[in-house]
């Protein structure tokens, strides 16, 4: 298992992953705080925060909206991808 702890460009923001491989895929269970709501960065677009798995070969996999709630959300999720992006700021489409 491996924990990983970041700040992102929102200075205010933090949050860690814990990720544990099991059977060729990863469990990530990913925490955040001090996190705007998306749409502070740009009204006009960005609705939503959105946790990513990306790989070496650039496969991009969804592993889920983190839905903020008084500046924290988590995010748990499964992937048979190892390597990943933490929260990005995004438009939202269901």
């Amino acid at each position: 298992m491996a924990s990983i702890r970041k700040r992102g460009t929102d200075a205010k923001a933090e949050g860690h992953a814990s990720v544990e491989t099991k059977g060729g895929g990863a469990q990530v269970e990913t925490h955040v705080r001090g996190l705007q709501p998306a749409f502070t960065f740009d009204l006009s677009r960005l609705t939503t925060h959105a946790l990513w798995a990306v790989a070496p070969d650039l496969k991009v996999e969804n592993l889920g909206e983190l839905k903020i709630k008084n500046g924290s959300g988590i995010v748990a999720s499964v992937t048979v991808l190892l390597q990943f992006a933490l929260a990005t700021a995004e438009p939202y489409s269901p």
